[in-house]
């Protein structure tokens, strides 16, 4: 599947570059026997006059070396404005690709082998699209599995059937009204160009598309799930179409005896290939590994896409069957992470390219002239595409409005239709113009998809109103007076229930925060943290709101409204991985009896999870007066302050300090890699900060009075075993936000000199990855630190460790001194578990 090309383009911009142009170099010789092979008297210039052909030579590679120029140039200007605008890449390479075509301003000076190297972009998709089709992908697919095969099944046989079917009243009816050329009346006559086309039609852009989802909040709802599991479907479909359209075609072998010789080649030749490769890829990569070059395991790579592309050519396949088979070979690889990162680079830009060609492919002469065939093509297909997914997905369980968002956000064009038209064209079967007219018409379909999006939304809000007003859901409550009570509930008019909405309402029931919190899961089916709409018809589809309302009241040892909370408890805030290793140590030295510990938190999944494990947990902000007199708290005994953002962990001490009863104490938590350190919390009215670096836990424990004297020297030597950095980290020195003690306590503790951790600092800094906070997701962390592997490729298990390395408080971002200490701890890492 293809992910926004921003993903793909990494910042080593100049090694990305040098290793690109090296790759393209070998195909130099092809590209000058091609300007060759079109200048006249080529041959007497070949044979006769070595010299003329050392020029002729010299301006093919320099006119290459031109439109390399432009493509990066290109690729330089089209991701950032892309990403300013709020579009995918793909609508941006292919319109530079057009103002740089033939037909507007002609800067290719060597079109074929321009065109060339963007079918090697396609090689590198499909080989990325194998390495991608891991077993937990294909786990993915779920019970949307039949929903993408029976859209690509019933949309191929429509569109087929119907181009033939419709030619008798298409050519004597429509063509004459709208002067229909005769090379698009060629699609209602000929099978193979019907079923090129039929094939191309049923595909879909994941390029469009995945961004669409994401705006529009679909994609970990069923809406998205159900979309993106269409799309694999897709992905997976045009290995097998690449394969048979070829044969579709004619143009291999057609005897009975060459057939056979071809299907031999293909099945029993190809199938010794696959096999011989699946038993010595995993030995050449740990071999290649084991040098600790990551050139030659680049290299390796890149061998094992084009060769295995090379492979499948020799046996009577297309390459692109054969990259795609190579990156199948090497998904179970333990080296994969290590492999895609590799490649990424190489196929992001070639993928540009492939992209910018399309582009320079639009015809605009051919669009005018055939125009309203165009619009009327174009309309036709994404209706048909459309109505086949409506109908595919109701009987799968899918409610209406469901059903038409992703069939009307699916109906466009897809990326994978031109790779199909590529072969098409080089295989013989579409006439130049017709291919003209058919990008044309993919690439304005691709185009149309965010406007699709606004349409689905609507569609699917509309039928969501006819829903509601429909006669009743199961279980006795009526549709109409469902949606009131959701009405009633989502007091903030957002379209979702969020955890604080229900306790609100449910509280008033009587009802236990457990109870809720059980009730909050059980509604919340993709654990997005909200109740969305549908979410809501379903669970009361299953009698889950019947069930919560009559659970007795006080059942069980659920904390609720009625539960006990000391006036005097000690109060946590932030249920964050230190807020409960925090109240843990507190229940382990019997603190929190009575009612004597509450932890609050605004993340209604941690809340549930504190709720269902017996801990004292209220959903709400710590630092609020009123939250806090709401639940009877007067006087604290002590206030930890748990959060791990800096800014929360400020504004919740200065907060506290001023409506606290004087010489209540507020302890707070210092964290490493961050730039608010003790000073700055104990300016804002901590009574003490205690960093991470020591059991903090512990050592705040012992503040509380939580731990008796004899506990203290029992557990002294744990606490003292580390030291105590209580130092200020104001802003100073070489690195914002790291002192002088403090950098050299990092470079003992990750056993560098200060300039590597000061130089590390400025490419971390540089990172696209890195926000304007200095953090960095840790989603994004992997490709990041295999880009920046010190001791050659990295195996996926390594991988993991370094990510649980980087991330372990969950947090979902790290910063620098986080991602320091991987970046110099990672070697250091066994491959094995010891």
């Amino acid at each position: 599947m293809l992910p926004p090309f921003v993903d793909r383009l990494g910042p080593d911009t100049v090694s990305i570059t040098q290793s690109v142009v090296h790759t393209i170099s070998q195909g130099l010789a092809t590209a000058s026997d091609v300007v060759l092979s079109t200048t006249p008297d080529a041959a007497v210039l070949h044979d006769n006059n070595g010299a003329m052909h050392d020029v002729v030579t010299k301006d093919a590679l320099e006119s290459l070396g031109q439109d390399i120029l432009i493509f990066l140039a290109a690729t330089v200007a089209v991701v950032p404005l892309a990403k300013y605008f709020r579009v995918t890449p793909v609508l941006g390479f292919i319109a530079a690709g057009y103002f740089m075509g033939p037909y507007c301003l002609d800067a290719f000076a060597n079109k074929e082998a321009a065109f060339e190297l963007g079918d090697i972009g396609i090689l590198f998709l499909l080989f990325s699209e194998g390495l991608n089709l891991s077993p937990e992908r294909l786990k993915r697919l779920g019970a949307f599995g039949t929903l993408g095969v029976a859209q690509i099944l019933v949309s191929m046989s429509i569109f087929f059937f119907g181009l033939l079917l419709l030619e008798p009243i298409i050519l004597q009816y429509v063509a004459p009204i709208l002067q229909m050329d005769d090379y698009i009346e060629q699609i209602f006559e000929s099978p193979t160009l019907a079923f090129c086309i039929a094939s191309a039609g049923a595909l879909s852009s994941s390029a469009f598309v995945l961004p669409v989802l994401a705006e529009k909040g679909w994609k970990e709802k069923t809406e998205g799930i159900a979309a993106f599991s269409v799309l694999l479907l897709q992905d997976l479909a045009v290995a097998p179409l690449l394969v048979l359209l070829p044969l579709v075609a004619g143009s291999g072998p057609q005897s009975g005896t060459e057939l056979g010789i071809l299907a031999a080649k293909a099945t029993v030749g190809f199938g010794a290939v696959l096999y011989i490769g699946s038993v010595l890829l995993r030995y050449v990569f740990d071999a290649v590994a084991a040098a600790r070059s990551t050139e030659t395991f680049v290299a390796a790579a890149l061998l094992v896409a084009l060769g295995m592309g090379q492979a499948a050519d020799f046996l009577g396949l297309s390459a692109t069957t054969g990259a795609f088979a190579a990156g199948v070979l090497l998904a179970n690889n333990r080296y994969r992470a290590q492999i895609k990162a590799d490649v990424r680079p190489f196929e992001g830009i070639l993928l540009g390219i492939f992209f910018m060609t399309a582009g320079a492919s639009v015809d605009p002469a051919v669009v005018l002239e055939d125009l309203p065939t165009l619009i009327i093509g174009i309309t036709m297909f994404i209706a048909a595409k459309a109505i086949v997914l409506y109908g595919a997905s109701l009987p799968l369980g899918r409610t209406r409005a469901q059903a038409a968002r992703v069939a009307i956000t699916l109906s466009g064009g897809g990326e994978f239709s031109l790779v199909l038209f590529n072969l098409a064209r080089d295989l013989g079967v579409l006439p130049t113009e017709l291919y003209k007219f058919l990008v044309a018409t993919v690439i304005i379909s691709m185009a149309l998809t965010p406007f699709l999006g606004e349409i689905a939304q609507i569609t699917g809000e509309y039928l969501d109103r006819l829903d509601q007003s429909s006669e009743g859901a199961d279980g006795g409550v009526p549709l109409a007076e469902a949606m009131e009570l959701f009405a009633s509930i989502d007091t903030d008019d957002s379209g979702t229930i969020d955890f604080e909405e229900l306790r609100s309402a449910l509280v008033e029931r009587g009802l236990s925060y457990i109870s809720i919190a059980e009730f909050f899961v059980a509604f919340d089916t993709n654990g997005d943290g909200t109740i969305s709409k549908e979410e809501w018809l379903a669970g009361l589809e299953k009698g889950l709101l019947a069930s919560a309302l009559t659970v007795p009241s006080g059942e069980g040892d659920a904390v609720g409204p009625a539960a006990d909370i000391a006036p005097d408890a000690i109060v946590i805030c932030g249920y964050t991985e230190f807020g409960r290793k925090m109240f843990a140590v507190l229940k382990a030295s019997g603190a929190t009896r009575n009612g004597g510990v509450v932890a609050f938190d605004l993340n209604p999944s941690r809340v549930a999870a504190g709720l269902l494990s017996g801990d004292n947990v209220v959903f709400g902000d710590a630092a609020s007066p009123d939250l806090l007199r709401a639940a009877g708290i007067k006087s604290p005994k002590g206030v930890v302050i748990a959060f791990r953002s800096e800014a929360k962990r400020l504004d919740a001490t200065e907060r506290l300090r001023e409506w606290l009863p004087a010489g209540t104490p507020i302890y707070a938590r210092a964290v490493s890699g961050q730039l608010l350190g003790k000073t700055e919390l104990l300016e804002a009215g901590a009574t003490d900060v205690v960093s991470e670096r020591t059991e903090s836990a512990l050592r705040f424990a012992v503040l509380l009075g939580a731990i008796r004297e004899k506990d203290i020297a029992r557990l002294r030597p744990m606490i003292s075993s580390q030291r105590d950095l209580l130092s200020s980290m104001t802003l100073e020195a070489t690195i914002p936000g790291l002192p002088d003690d403090r950098l050299n306590d990092l470079t003992e503790e990750f056993n560098c000199s200060r300039k590597s951790l000061i130089n590390l600092y400025d490419v971390f800094t540089s990172l696209p990855e890195v926000n304007g906070e200095q953090f960095i997701e840790v989603k994004k962390l992997g490709d990041v630190m295999l880009r920046l592997s010190r001791d050659g490729p990295v195996n996926d298990d390594e991988l993991a460790k370094w990510m649980d390395l980087a991330d372990s408080e969950r947090g979902g971002k790290i910063s620098f001194i986080d991602f320091a200490r991987v970046y110099y701890k990672s070697i250091q890492i066994p491959t094995e578990p010891s």
